[in-house]
């Protein structure tokens, strides 16, 4: 009886489970409303993907609404299952792109299974920055810098907890993170990999090997000449794989496997799937491919060591149909409350998440801009006549002079 009853509870406890990450309505979001909400929307992918071999999840970066080219909404990173059983969740945004002008996510460069942590790639100004993000206190630490014209490329290998990095020269951070060797100089890589005592690498021509051993080389060894410019790479123990997309001077697409006993050998290039691919990872056994397309479909790849490959679509944002919780935009944390840097402002019962930025935050009234020092023009904080924004203050105030009133009562920067 007692079993019985612990299965009954199981149960109803997976069927809640299923009512909080998919939905109809807003009010399956349970108690976190109205600051969570039940979206239809579809997920529009950014460059670049991850696997969660614990939780069987694949990690994306993406926009919803379907506009990746909107500024003003922050991307998300969002997951769904390896076996596409249930619809994409959208986990939490990245706060930062809201948060300033000067940062725009471009693309997951790694997922940390351990530490549950994505490394980002990011437009800044002047240049573009790599670290990781942290979405428990809304911060990206920039570890590297390059820039639009420089790849970057990251290899974390898991046998050994050492870290590669490629953008003006091929290096090795060892685990305990406490010595940088130098491999090669200089080098311009976007894809990194190691079997056995060899490092690979592919730029825009090719791929390459060197020594693991190698101390500050100037060349490499080239393995096999490219007829396409890769932007995703995976390997397996048996076969590369190159993910290609539409580039100038080319018309090569799709998904490319080339067996490693045979890598310089130009006539095993195979072509295994016809979508433009800016993805690729295989789960930490190497049973499973998964690859996010150029098109916003998820793909999970199996049998790859066969002659026929199987491929499954296990997301297309033109079929969504069953909606996903998630907090509103802006919002984040657990329970869809945290709005930071930021305020909370309700509109017709609805929370926004208005981020402050380097001036005094958007508004409807005057009030919000902490009039009579600011004041609202069309739907954004200005400050009165010649005073302007202090983050000390949060408000508008005179730095090179002192405040006096003009004859309308309004303050003004006196010299």
């Amino acid at each position: 009886m007692k079993i019985y009853q612990f299965v009954k509870i199981l149960l109803l406890f997976v069927c809640l489970l299923e009512l909080v990450l998919t939905c109809q309505y807003d009010w399956q979001c349970g108690n976190n409303q109205p600051f969570s909400q039940c979206s239809h929307d579809a997920f529009d992918l950014l460059t670049g993907i991850g696997y969660d071999d614990s939780l069987d999840r694949v990690i994306l970066l993406g926009k919803f609404n379907g506009i990746t080219s909107n500024a003003n909404e922050p991307p998300y990173i969002a997951s769904l299952p390896g076996n596409g059983g249930s619809p994409l969740q959208g986990d939490y945004p990245i706060i930062t792109d809201s948060t300033t002008i000067y940062h725009r996510t471009q693309a997951l460069i790694h997922y940390d299974q351990t530490l549950k942590l994505v490394y980002l790639e990011a437009a800044q100004y002047n240049s573009y920055g790599v670290g990781p993000y942290f979405s428990s206190n809304n911060s990206f630490v920039t570890t590297w810098r390059t820039t639009n014209l420089i790849p970057f490329g990251m290899y974390v290998d898991e046998s050994t907890g050492d870290t590669y990095t490629c953008e003006y020269y091929l290096q090795r951070k060892a685990a305990n993170g406490t010595s940088i060797e130098m491999l090669l100089q200089p080098v311009r890589c976007n894809h990194i990999t190691r079997i056995g005592e060899k490092i690979y690498y592919v730029d825009q021509s090719g791929m390459y090997s060197l020594n693991r051993d190698c101390n500050q080389c100037r060349q490499a060894d080239l393995v096999i000449r490219l007829p396409f410019y890769t932007t995703a790479f995976a390997r397996s123990s048996s076969a590369f794989y190159f993910g290609v997309t539409h580039s100038f001077g080319t018309n090569y697409t799709g998904i490319w496997q080339l067996p490693i006993d045979r890598a310089s050998d130009i006539s095993y290039l195979k072509k295994i799937h016809s979508s433009s691919t800016h993805g690729l990872i295989f789960n930490r056994d190497a049973i499973k491919m998964f690859a996010a397309t150029e098109d916003h479909q998820v793909l999970r790849f199996e049998q790859l060591d066969t002659t026929n490959p199987t491929s499954t679509t296990i997301y297309n944002h033109n079929q969504t149909t069953e909606g996903s919780c998630r907090c509103r935009s802006k919002f984040s944390g657990t329970d869809c409350r945290t709005c930071n840097p930021g305020t909370v402002r309700w509109l017709n019962g609805i929370p926004e998440c208005v981020i402050k930025g380097t001036g005094p935050i958007s508004c409807l009234q005057d009030y919000e801009c902490k009039y009579p020092y600011g004041y609202c023009s069309n739907g954004y904080c200005k400050c009165q006549n010649d005073l302007t924004f202090s983050d000390t203050l949060d408000r508008c105030d005179c730095f090179n002079g002192t405040i006096s009133w003009d004859n309308n009562g309004l303050p003004k920067c006196s010299k």
